[in-house]
């Protein structure tokens, strides 16, 4: 998989994030599923972190879905993983979260798959 730029990964972490809410509870699995997202990416460190998330509070879901669009197939398809990983890892997918991803699938042009083909992909990266 090619390298993420930071513009990039602000916008997959924006991705991330808009996941982890859409049920409108924060559960932990879907935070540690995002800090190995973040970690698969190569960023360990915290401060690079709180700097990705604070620009990520920055740009608009239509910046975000904009930005992962221009990603190139292998990049989109770690990202689709991610955000089915993130919908499932609490044990309770909700339809907020399923709508959630299809939107962004379509609006990125993203896969699409089921969330057992997205643990698999995101587990091999």
């Amino acid at each position: 998989m090619n390298a993420f730029s930071k513009d990039e990964i602000v916008a997959v972490y924006k991705a991330a994030y808009l996941m982890i809410i859409a049920d409108g509870k924060v559960m932990a699995e879907e935070i540690e599923i995002v800090d190995e997202a973040m970690h698969k990416l190569g960023i360990w460190d915290l401060f690079i972190l709180e700097d990705i998330k604070n620009l990520a509070k920055e740009i608009t879901e239509e910046e975000c879905y904009g930005q992962l669009a221009f990603l190139d197939k292998e990049q989109k398809r770690f990202v689709s993983a991610m955000l089915g990983t993130i919908s499932s890892s609490d044990g309770d997918i909700d339809d907020s979260e399923l709508e959630l991803w299809r939107k962004i699938c379509s609006n990125s042009d993203l896969p699409k798959m089921n969330n057992r083909q997205a643990i698999a992909i995101f587990q091999s990266y």
